[in-house]
């Protein structure tokens, strides 16, 4: 396939939507219940490789480096999330009681 296929004008907002529901789709494999966990990350990978390719190929044809960025940044987003989450809000830790 030629890289001229992805200069549509479309595919770039398709693009960003993708990778957008990608990242998206990071934060809700943390709010799943835990027996769930391992099937919600596997297709996670599933759709990260696809929505990966197309948004690479977009952004290689589009110059849109960017895109490419977040794209590739989208394969450790569910880290990325969680870690931001206890940036955000601290680790839980029980404080001591004092009297």
């Amino acid at each position: 396939m030629r890289l001229d296929a992805f200069r549509r004008p479309s595919f770039g907002p398709l693009a960003w939507t993708l990778v957008a529901l990608q990242w998206a789709f990071s934060y809700v494999i943390w709010t799943v219940p835990h027996e769930w966990g391992q099937t919600m990350y596997t297709s996670y990978y599933v759709v990260l490789v696809p929505v990966l390719i197309f948004a690479t190929l977009v952004a290689l044809a589009q110059r849109r480096w960017i895109l490419g960025i977040v794209a590739l940044v989208a394969i450790a987003a569910p880290f990325l999330v969680l870690l931001l989450g206890f940036a955000i809000f601290g680790f839980s830790h029980p404080q001591p009681v004092t009297d």
